[in-house]
């Protein structure tokens, strides 16, 4: 039985958000091939993309988020370019022309051009188009004329661009000796420059841009001025795109740099961009801010001029599905990205792998390929590999791939690529598509089949419509188109009776066998994953959330104003056959055990549409070398009156009371930025308690600071004054980690304070304090405690002191609030906390008993523990356990983040196998072997170590002791190695 609640949601223990039920959750699909075109809205908000794929993007710049997406052209999409502000126009691979809404990409209109093979168009006014191909075309799109020229190419004209002060257009065709602009005044005017071949030719500010394809750039001043030429001194790279603005112009290139040149000296001011990958496509913004870059792999790379430093990232969170395979119970999937994955799903269980590539292999623009999921034997998995070379540089086509042989080991997550494969079908395929200039596609050389019999049902792929069919001609069920890209291959989940489809736009999309669509599944990163059921509810790892957008009332927000409603596993799950019953209680045990930690009251929930409203209004740079910005907040209520507002920095809150509650307030605020990214959200409060959707602003400081200093305490106790309870590695493990961390290269000066044994007392909390104190806003603080964690007998939580009485611990013990309220008032705001103790992860105190009985260890394995523990009296400490594990934490604070070593129920163990506490000696390794590195960035970030703490851990303790993130702040997801 589905349960359903009206929702206030509550953001802190006391105050209520009210929201709109009709928002829906979007998650980041992408382009998952070449991007042709890019283009900037007028309002300086939006960025839209059209690719190979088909598909059309509109991203939001300010959130870095997917605003909308529509599949425009099945069969490939050749150019966009707006009609108006808020209207689209698109040309398909079939000579097709759509319009569609801004932003929201609704269809407006579809119309067939009957002529020749299009290839581009410039829009000239409201209703008349320039089409190119064989032939230049003018085509008015009210009375549906077309009118040809005779002006035609020797082969294809492939660009078009106009000019409306000059009413003037350039066409440029590859074959062609020249580029062409041509006067639309009655009667037509030509002239030719005889430039050699030019591929593509655009207008910016003043100037006219020439593409050639002999590695260089030629541009004009003025039309027919005296030419400039810039050339990339290699014969192997050529231009692929360019933009111009405010004086410069942006060059991109096949080997994936674009280099940024002033056009008064005719030299490179910097590059910028990714070797190895080539650009696709170029634009600047209108006001001169920003620079989008797009590849041939999908990926859009977003710049700030000011700096040209890159501020976002802009692709799908998973790449092409190009197979899977069921085992059981157990999926196998191979991405075109060179990632495997494997998943159990009834215990959601999830491991992943990729073939890396070396440097000078990126930068040759190397790619490996899981072509196909070949079998699975014990733990070892085999399957086969596509690797393909850089595409050709004068045309971005493949020119050469080869298959290989590959293995996977589960056990220890090795990859290994052994033999080559000759394949001649392969070759002949690569050679032919590129003579006939067509781009390699996946399906083209692989077809899975376009007919599955699943117990004894026939089913049948429809490419066209990315759709399927079960049955024959006559009485055959069509399935719901729910896929953005062509479906690679179905699966029958036997054990279940479910269809699996897989598709290229990485999703595996479930469904029964009457047709019902049933949920969605994406699989991102090491461990990442994001469920979505048909009710619009999703179960999701936390390392994704960022991924997830809402709209509402025509904007888009984060995750954050929402994840409390639409959060709930326990609805995906019920739609799903293969997840335990029992899982599926305890998961809705969790959702409503995070509602009563955030003081939400079940019974009372409620919807509404009236909330108050802020508007933040900001005039800076959103890349600045300023450290201290200017807002203006307005905010209004038409049914209360404002009583307070608030701001986050990167998760990190302060509130601000007024004195007088007002209807209509507005307020002018500074605020202090950190080094590198600052997410700021912005909300305003009523006097009811109930709060506006937060805005977001997110602003890159570029300030030229030093490295930040390090404040690091470090704290071991391996000698009590209770001989009974002393340790044998707590002091090693702490001398240890305060030894690795102050190593790292990421900060300036260290600056230590270590406390082992006798010296650490309750005496010394106010010398800590004042070490910790001196840190300021970009400075980083670690806090590392080794000893024993004790709770008392209403469960108030110990760290032990040398000097402490154990069956007393609040005369002499440290309370680790005290220590938490501490670090909650500091300036500083990069602030971590590992706790390697018994019980150190938060507890739901309603939900404990004592355990009277006695603490033994296991033959050479000791707890660091001096009781027994807390025993989960109603079971419901599990359900708090899981509740902090499954959701983010959305309390409000001061920024901390606590990586605790065990639950708040269990054991942290040390022992001789590892020779420190098994929660150091894996923290020791994560770090020094880079194994915790879990996306191969060669940096570690806090979110990553606690995933790698968590999985590992557990492993080697059998399932004994599972790390924790006590408390967290995932928007302050900082550097640590």
């Amino acid at each position: 039985m589905k349960f359903f609640w009206s929702l206030i949601l509550i953001f802190c223990c006391l105050q209520p958000q009210l929201f709109s039920q009709q928002s829906a959750p979007t998650f980041q699909t992408g382009h998952y091939s070449k991007v042709n075109e890019l283009l900037f809205h007028p309002n300086n908000q939006h960025l839209i993309s059209c690719g190979d794929d088909g598909k059309i993007i509109v991203w939001d710049i300010q959130l870095g988020l997917q605003r909308a997406e529509v599949l425009g052209h099945k069969n490939g999409l050749k150019d966009i370019d707006f009609l108006n502000d808020s209207v689209l126009i698109s040309l398909g691979a079939d000579n097709d022309l759509k319009t569609w809404s801004l932003p929201n990409l609704h269809p407006l209109s579809q119309l067939k051009i009957k002529t020749d093979s299009l290839q581009a168009f410039a829009v000239m006014d409201a209703h008349q188009l320039c089409l190119v191909g064989r032939k230049v075309h003018f085509y008015d799109l009210n009375t549906k004329r077309l009118r040809p020229t005779n002006y035609q190419s020797k082969s294809l004209f492939n660009s078009v661009d106009y000019k409306q002060l000059n009413n003037e257009l350039v066409v440029t065709g590859p074959q062609d000796n020249y580029a062409v602009t041509i006067n639309i005044n009655e009667p037509l005017q030509f002239y030719k420059y005889f430039v050699g071949n030019i591929h593509k030719a655009v207008y910016g500010d003043n100037l006219l841009l020439m593409a050639t394809n002999k590695g260089g750039l030629i541009y004009y001043s003025h039309a027919r001025d005296k030419k400039n030429v810039f050339t990339l001194n290699d014969d192997l790279n050529y231009v692929t795109d360019m933009a111009t603005k405010n004086g410069v112009i942006a060059i991109g290139t096949a080997f994936g740099f674009t280099s940024i040149l002033d056009v008064k000296t005719n030299t490179i001011h910097t590059s910028i961009g990714m070797n190895g990958v080539a650009i696709a496509s170029l634009a600047y913004s209108d006001d001169g801010k920003w620079l989008a870059l797009a590849n041939t792999k999908g990926i859009i790379y977003l710049y700030d001029t000011e700096n040209y430093k890159l501020n976002k990232i802009l692709k799908g969170a998973a790449a092409s599905i190009l197979d899977l395979k069921v085992f059981g119970d157990d999926i196998l999937i191979g991405y075109s990205d060179g990632v495997i994955r494997y998943m159990n799903l009834p215990n959601n269980q999830l491991k992943s792998n990729s073939i890396k590539l070396d440097k000078v292999q990126e930068q040759n623009g190397e790619n490996y390929s899981i072509l196909s999921i070949d079998s699975m034997q014990a733990n070892a998995v085999y399957f086969t590999v596509l690797k393909t070379n850089r595409h050709h540089i004068k045309t971005s086509l493949l020119k050469k791939a080869e298959k290989m042989k590959g293995v996977w080991n589960l056990r220890n997550n090795e990859i290994i690529l052994s033999r080559k494969l000759r394949d001649a079908a392969l070759n002949k395929l690569v050679n032919k598509n590129f003579k006939r200039q067509k781009a390699f596609v996946y399906s083209d050389y692989y077809q899975h089949g376009q007919k599955y019999r699943f117990k004894d049902e026939v089913y049948t792929l429809d490419s066209n419509k990315y759709t399927f069919y079960k049955g024959e001609v006559q009485n055959k069920i069509e399935y719901p188109i729910k896929h953005s890209a062509p479906i690679t291959g179905l699966r029958y989940l036997s054990n279940h009776e479910l269809i699996l489809s897989f598709s290229q736009d990485g999703s595996i999309r479930f469904w029964n066998r009457n047709g019902e669509y049933l949920a969605v599944l994406y699989l991102a990163g090491q461990y990442s994953f994001f469920y979505l059921n048909k009710d619009n509810y999703y179960f999701a790892s936390k390392e994704v959330l960022d991924q997830i957008g809402f709209l509402n009332k025509d904007k888009l927000y984060g995750y954050e104003q929402y994840d409390q409603y639409y959060n709930r596993p326990n609805e995906v799950m019920e739609d799903l056959r293969f997840f335990d019953s029992t899982d599926i209680v305890d998961y809705k045990k969790a959702y409503l055990k995070r509602l009563e930690k955030l003081g939400v009251l079940v019974n009372t929930l409620n919807i509404s549409e009236k909330l108050p409203e802020i508007v933040v209004d900001y005039f800076g740079d959103y890349s600045t070398k300023k450290d201290t910005v200017n807002f203006s907040l307005t905010m209004a209520d038409i049914d209360g009156h404002i009583s307070a507002y608030a701001y986050l920095i990167n998760g990190i809150e302060k509130r601000c009371e007024l004195k007088d509650s007002k209807q209509h307030y507005v307020q002018e605020i500074s605020i202090v930025l950190s080094a590198g990214i600052n997410q700021i959200e912005f909300y305003c409060i009523n006097d009811n308690g109930i709060r506006s959707l937060r805005k977001k602003k997110i602003i890159t400081c570029e300030k030229s600071f030093e490295k930040p200093n390090l404040y690091l305490l470090s704290i071991g106790m391996s000698d009590y004054l209770n001989k009974d309870f002393n340790l044998k590695y707590a002091q090693k493990d702490a001398t240890e980690i305060a030894a690795l961390l102050s190593g790292g290269k990421a900060y300036g000066e260290v600056f230590k304070m270590e406390l082992y044994n006798a010296e650490f007392t309750l005496d010394t909390q106010q010398s800590i304090a004042s070490f910790l104190q001196a840190a300021n806003i970009n400075d980083v603080i670690l806090f590392y405690y080794a000893g024993h964690g004790v709770l008392d007998s209403d469960f108030n939580y110990y760290l032990a002191t040398h000097n402490m009485d154990f069956d007393a611990p609040g005369k002499l013990g440290m309370a680790f609030d005290d220590i938490e309220q501490l670090f909650e008032g500091l300036a500083c705001r990069n602030k971590l906390m590992m706790i390697d103790a018994c019980f150190s992860g938060e507890i739901d105190k309603s939900s404990l008993k004592a355990n009277k009985n006695n603490v033994e260890g296991l033959d050479e394995i000791q707890f660091r523990s001096a009781q027994a523990a807390a025993f989960d009296g109603n079971g419901d400490m599990g359900i708090f356990e899981l509740s902090k594990l499954v959701f983010a934490d959305l309390r409000l604070s001061k920024g901390t983040n606590i990586l605790s070593s065990s639950s708040g129920i269990e054991y942290a163990l040390e022992g001789d196998k590892w020779g420190n506490g098994l929660f150091t000696y894996v923290l020791k390794n994560g770090l020094l072997k880079k194994e915790a590195d879990l996306n191969d960035d060669k940096q570690i970030r806090i979110m990553e170590l606690q995933v790698y703490l968590r999985e590992t851990v557990a492993v080697l303790s059998e399932g004994n002791q599972n790390p924790i993130l006590r408390k967290e702040n995932i928007k302050n997801n900082f550097v640590l190695w």
